[in-house]
């Protein structure tokens, strides 16, 4: 639990605060092992930021689909890049430069709203999601695997617990184009 908030607060600083020079982007997708239920988790996302107005706004999409217990949602992501250590307006470059700083150029983090597959099974929430690529001080995963915290509140999922995922297969990229 203790890594897990870990992931989170930094995750969040950081993530937040990670846009780029140019555009940032993240996309991938995989089979996933829950650290806490253990159970078997797909996902597939690409995400972007993009600077509108002087401002970063990353945008994109996420799906999941837990396999032990068919819970299964579609995000969209929409976020303004949130930096803690220059509150305001943050461009995607300007977070990027603070992600580097604190050597979190390979973690991106965003939020959104997520609405539930198929979508007769209630009303929708909202998502937070954060993405290692590789590396990362977070989680139980092995040295270098890609990891994933997945947070959602409101709605028909928004009483399960976060999940925290390592990749088995396949590949999260996080880069700057």
């Amino acid at each position: 639990m203790i890594r897990y908030q870990q992931f989170v607060a930094v995750g969040a600083v950081l993530l937040s605060a990670v846009a780029l020079t140019g555009c940032f982007k993240a996309s991938g997708g995989g089979v996933l092992t829950d650290v806490i239920s253990k159970h078997i988790i797909s996902v597939g996302f690409a995400m972007r930021c993009n600077d509108v107005g002087g401002v970063g706004i990353i945008t994109g999409e996420f799906q999941f689909h837990d396999l032990n217990d068919g819970r299964a949602f579609h995000g969209v992501i929409n976020s303004q890049v949130f930096n803690p250590l220059n509150p305001g307006n943050v461009t995607c470059e300007a977070a990027d430069l603070t992600a580097q700083m604190f050597g979190a150029q390979n973690t991106f983090g965003a939020q959104g709203t997520y609405t539930p597959q198929p979508q007769t099974l209630g009303e929708g929430g909202a998502i937070q999601v954060t993405i290692q690529d590789g590396p990362g001080p977070f989680l139980s995963c092995l040295p270098g695997q890609d990891a994933v915290v997945i947070q959602l509140t409101g709605g028909v999922y928004g009483g399960h617990p976060a999940e925290q995922a390592c990749l088995d297969h396949g590949n999260f990229t996080v880069f700057t184009e």
